[in-house]
C-alpha cells in the first residue's frame, strides 16, 4: 500500500526542485561568462542543473518547500514562469552594463586610435573591434577568477529567502535603480578610455603645430603610422590601470546585488 503522505512529500521536493531550477536558469543563463555565444548549450544544461541539484538539497533542509497547489493552476504557473525569467534577465542586466561598457570604451579606443577599420570577424560575435575585444576578455577572465562567480551562486541561494519563486516583483525602485547603473557604465567606459583620448588629442594638436611650422612635411603620411604606435605603447602602459578600475568596479557592483538580492 502506497503511503500518500510520502507521495506528497516527494511531490514537493520535486517541485521544489523544478522552481529552483527556473530560478537558477533565468540567472545563470543571462551571466555574461555563461551566456557568451561561444559558451557550449550542453555545458549551460550541465552547469544550471548542477546548481540546482545543489541548492534544492539545502533550500528542503531549511524547510523551503513549495506547495503543491501550483499544479493545479497551469495559467498562475506559465505565468510565475515568465515572471521568474523577467526577474533573472533584469538582474543579470545590471552586471551586463558594465561588460558592455568595457567594449563601448575598447570601441572609442579604436576610433581615435586609428583602429576603426582593423576589424576582426568573429564567427559567434559579429564584428567588433579588437581592442573592444580585448577588454571584454580581460573583464570576463577578472569575473572568473575574482571570485564574482561564487559570490552570484550566493546571492541566487539567498535570494529564494527574499524573494520566494513566483513572488518576485520588478518595481520601479528597481528599474530606476538600472538606469542608474546604465549611467554609471557609460561613466566607467569613458572613464577607462579617457588616457588614451587625451594622448591622442595632445598628438593631434602637436600634429597640426608640426603641418603648421613646416609646410612642406607630409604630415598625413607620417600621422597614421606614428599614432597606431603611440597609441598600441600606450595602451600597454595602462592596461594594469584598466584592470585595477574594472576589477573594483566588478566588486563594488557585485557586492551591491548581493546584497540587494539577498538581504531585506
Amino acid at each position: 500500500m502506497f503511503d500518500l503522505n510520502l507521495v506528497f512529500q516527494y511531490k514537493a521536493y520535486l517541485l521544489t526542485f523544478l522552481l529552483v531550477l527556473i530560478r537558477v536558469t533565468s540567472i545563470v543563463s543571462f551571466v555574461p561568462v555563461v551566456n557568451h555565444p561561444a559558451f557550449p548549450m550542453m555545458v549551460k544544461v550541465v552547469i544550471n542543473l548542477f546548481i540546482a541539484l545543489m541548492l534544492a538539497p539545502l533550500l528542503i533542509e531549511k524547510g523551503i518547500l513549495f506547495d503543491t497547489k501550483l499544479l493545479d493552476s497551469p495559467l498562475t504557473l506559465a505565468l510565475g514562469i515568465l515572471n521568474e525569467i523577467f526577474f533573472g534577465f533584469v538582474v543579470t542586466l545590471w552586471i551586463r552594463f558594465f561588460f558592455t561598457a568595457a567594449v563601448f570604451a575598447g570601441d572609442m579606443i579604436g576610433t581615435v586610435g586609428g583602429f576603426a577599420m582593423a576589424h576582426i570577424f568573429d564567427p559567434t560575435a559579429g564584428q567588433s573591434v579588437i581592442i573592444g575585444r580585448f577588454l571584454l576578455i580581460v573583464m570576463l577572465m577578472l569575473f572568473v577568477i575574482g571570485g564574482f562567480v561564487n559570490m552570484m551562486i550566493y546571492a541566487l541561494y539567498m535570494s529564494f529567502f527574499k524573494y520566494p519563486p513566483f513572488h518576485c516583483q520588478v518595481n520601479s525602485s528597481l528599474l530606476w535603480l538600472l538606469i542608474e547603473k546604465f549611467n554609471q557604465s557609460f561613466s566607467l567606459g569613458f572613464q577607462i578610455a579617457s588616457p588614451i583620448i587625451i594622448m591622442v588629442l595632445i598628438f593631434n594638436v602637436s600634429l597640426a603645430l608640426v603641418a603648421r611650422i613646416m609646410p612642406q612635411m607630409n604630415v598625413f603620411f607620417v600621422a597614421i603610422p606614428v599614432q597606431l604606435s603611440i597609441v598600441l605603447l600606450f595602451f600597454a602602459l595602462i592596461v594594469p590601470y584598466m584592470m585595477e578600475i574594472i576589477y573594483l568596479t566588478l566588486k563594488r557592483e557585485i557586492h551591491i546585488l548581493v546584497k540587494f538580492l539577498s538581504f531585506p
